[in-house]
C-alpha cells in the first residue's frame, strides 16, 4: 500500500512536468482520498501514513494548489518530526510568509538548506513585506517554544 500510494504520487508530478496539469491533480486527489479511507494496520501504520500525507501535501504544493496542500498537513494528525521538503518548496514557490511560519526546529536540520534559501529570498526582496517577516522569523527563532524541550531526568 505505501509503495503504491508512493507511486501514484510520483506518477502525478511526473504528469505535471509533462504538462498535464489536469491528470496530475485528478491522481492526487484519488490518492488523497485512498489515504482518507485506509484503514491503519501492520503494512501500514499512523507513521507510514504521515509520511504520505505529508508527500501528498507536498506534491500539492508543487502542483500550485497551495490551499490543498495546507489544508492537508494541517490535518496529519501524527507527529513525525522529520525534515521534510515542506519548507524548501515553500521557499522555491515564494511562499515566504508560509515559509517563516512553518519552520520547525527540524529544517534547521536540513541538508538542502532551506532556511538559508529563505534568508536570502527575504534579503534579496527588500520591500516592507519581506522586513516583516524577517522579523517575524527573528521572533520565532528567539522564541523558546521553537526549540526542543529538554528530556525530564
Amino acid at each position: 500500500m505505501y509503495n503504491q500510494m508512493l507511486n501514484l504520487k510520483q506518477r502525478a508530478l511526473l504528469l505535471q512536468r509533462l504538462g498535464r496539469l489536469d491528470d496530475a491533480h485528478a491522481l492526487l486527489n484519488a490518492v488523497h482520498l485512498k489515504l482518507q479511507n485506509v484503514e491503519l494496520n501492520e503494512a501500514l501504520d499512523e507513521y507510514d501514513l504521515a509520511l504520505l500525507q505529508e508527500g501528498l501535501a507536498i506534491a500539492y504544493l508543487r502542483l500550485g494548489r497551495l490551499e490543498q496542500a495546507l489544508a492537508l498537513r494541517a490535518n496529519i494528525q501524527t507527529d513525525h518530526s522529520v525534515a521534510s521538503e515542506w519548507l524548501q518548496v515553500l521557499v522555491e514557490q515564494d511562499h515566504l510568509e508560509h515559509a517563516v511560519e512553518h519552520l520547525s526546529y527540524m529544517d534547521l536540520l536540513d541538508a538542502e538548506q532551506a532556511l538559508d534559501k529563505l534568508l536570502t529570498k527575504l534579503q534579496e526582496t527588500e520591500d516592507e513585506v519581506a522586513i516583516a517577516l524577517n522579523h517575524r522569523l527573528l521572533d520565532r527563532l528567539t522564541s523558546d517554544d521553537f526549540w526542543p524541550r529538554p528530556a525530564a531526568a
